[in-house]
């Protein structure tokens, strides 16, 4: 499964401006919502926030996977943000998260939905691939570094 097929250029924000995990989720949702019919962006919004509740998606490292699972959606979605001032997401690790895959997937989909995180996660153990993506000044270099990363798997 292709993280890069899943994010294409619609879904790439560099710049993002909330300050706390609450206000982030949400702007993830306005985001996703704009490029998404099928989206309402306050039930994403709430469906973030209650996988938050759960535990934190913050995995260390300035790195977080906020994800939910959507009854409209009919494909799964991966939107890639960051944040250059940092937000405090509940990290593990207590750090400010910088970068942030949003990964959103049918109800019905668990194990696709399973496999998207793994295989995020699995690229973000690359530390040359993680400031790859920090370094990046447009949205180009993003989806350039996450399609050589999704073709060496």
């Amino acid at each position: 499964m292709s993280v890069w097929q899943k994010t294409q250029n619609k879904y790439v924000v560099l710049n993002l401006e909330s300050n706390s995990k609450a206000s982030i989720l949400k702007e993830l949702a306005k985001h996703i919502a704009e490029k998404k019919d099928d989206v309402d962006a306050s039930e994403l919004a709430q469906a973030l926030v209650d996988r938050e509740r759960l535990s934190s998606t913050a995995i260390g490292a300035g790195v977080a996977i906020p994800h939910a699972r959507l009854k409209l959606l009919k494909e799964s979605h991966v939107l890639i943000a960051k944040s250059a001032k940092g937000v405090d997401f509940d990290a593990i690790d207590e750090k400010p998260v910088h970068l942030i895959f949003c990964i959103l997937s049918p109800s019905k989909a668990t194990e696709n939905h399973l496999k998207l995180l793994s295989r995020v996660a699995k690229f973000l153990h690359d530390t040359s691939f993680k400031e790859q993506l920090i370094k990046a000044s447009d949205e180009r270099e993003v989806l350039s570094a996450l399609a050589a990363k999704d073709n060496s798997y």
